[in-house]
């Protein structure tokens, strides 16, 4: 009975260690899943640095085309590079594949820290969480992805919410300039740019929003206009298949000044009788756009801006995704860690709206 005490004794240890073996494998296995393994290899970072070794931060970015965006890589690239991180950035002109090839080439290289600003936020989620399996953080730019909390972080707008006030100052609008308005009365253009997803959802969120406005009937709509020139054949076009269209909504302001440029050009229009509502990335354009709006001069009558209210350093969003982006790659924030922007108006017709997301507060320090 002695000896085979001695056996049990001696078995209890070895019981244990394969317990504890098979309980680590699990929790690691867990851990690779929820992406806490990228979390964890960003603590060597700064002891990268302080070795002389390279740090790289891989960007795959859906377009350098667009101004805003190739302005937040710049920014992005400019902070980390002072910080003596390399950023590799990798574009891909619209394509879902080429994207994806781009990610699955950041995560061959090794890189410390991915930035993704997709066309798809659902066509990308693979690839993502392949990253964070290998040990990559993976911040997103300018999107809340449904599988947010898989990811390290990222700094986003909720476009939805951007679209339906877009859509709520036109409604207030025709309070203002048409109180008598029946149902049907407000004939409308919804201008968007359905290319790409986030852009997608203000366009839906507009449609959806003036479809709550009984007195507005959306007879014109526009998929693909993403530039000042493409918004001014879309007023043109839509003005000849219904001269009675008195209001604009575009997912964007670059549009809306096209819209505006051409009701504006044609003569013997009562401009007061016309309207464009926008989305902003800052209100740099539209503030004097606005203000001329007050004598008549212009139709742009207001713009729901966003990136972060009040910010002192004046490129929007680019700092709040800086801001995550170096948290997370030196290991100072506990993740997933998000931005989320602020949404604000700025107008002529006393719409004053404001989502204020405190997590923005420290970039005002």
């Amino acid at each position: 009975m002695k000896s085979n005490g001695r056996v049990l004794l001696g078995l209890i240890p070895i019981l244990l260690l394969c317990c504890f073996i098979g309980c680590s494998q699990e929790k690691s296995e867990s851990a690779s899943k929820n992406g806490t393994a990228a979390n964890q290899a960003v603590k060597t970072v700064q002891e990268k640095l302080d070795a002389g070794e390279t740090v790289t931060v891989g960007y795959a970015v859906n377009t350098l085309s667009n101004p805003f965006l190739k302005m937040t890589v710049d920014y992005i690239q400019k902070n980390l590079q002072e910080l003596g991180v390399d950023v590799s950035v990798m574009a891909c002109e619209g394509d879902n594949s080429l994207m994806i090839s781009h990610m699955e080439n950041f995560i061959s290289m090794g890189v410390d820290l991915i930035i993704c600003a997709p066309i798809d936020q659902g066509a990308v989620k693979s690839v993502c969480l392949q990253a964070m399996d290998a040990g990559i953080p993976v911040v997103f730019n300018g999107q809340y992805p449904a599988y947010y909390d898989q990811l390290s972080g990222g700094a986003a707008v909720e476009y939805s919410e951007l679209g339906k006030q877009v859509a709520k100052m036109g409604s207030l609008w025709i309070d203002q300039n048409y109180p008598d308005a029946k149902e049907g009365d407000i004939h409308a253009a919804v201008i968007g740019f359905n290319n790409t997803f986030i852009f997608k959802q203000v366009y839906d969120a507009m449609i959806a929003a003036a479809a709550e406005d009984p007195r507005i009937q959306v007879t014109y709509t526009a998929k693909a206009h993403n530039s000042i020139d493409l918004g001014y054949n879309a007023a043109e076009e839509a003005m000849t298949m219904d001269p009675q269209i008195k209001l604009f909504l575009s997912f964007q302001e670059a549009p809306a000044v096209g819209v505006n440029n051409f009701i504006t050009s044609q003569p013997n229009l009562d401009l007061s009788k016309y309207a464009v509502f926008a989305g902003s990335y800052s209100d740099g354009t539209s503030k004097p756009l606005i203000e001329s709006s007050k004598g008549n001069k212009s139709i742009l009558r207001g713009s729901c801006n966003y990136g972060t209210h009040g910010q002192k350093v004046k490129v929007f969003m680019a700092e709040g995704l800086f801001q995550v982006t170096k948290r997370i790659l030196f290991g100072e924030a506990e993740t997933p860690f998000w931005v989320l922007d602020d949404i604000w108006t700025v107008d002529a017709i006393g719409y004053d709206f404001l989502i204020d997301n405190p997590e923005n507060n420290f970039l005002m320090n």
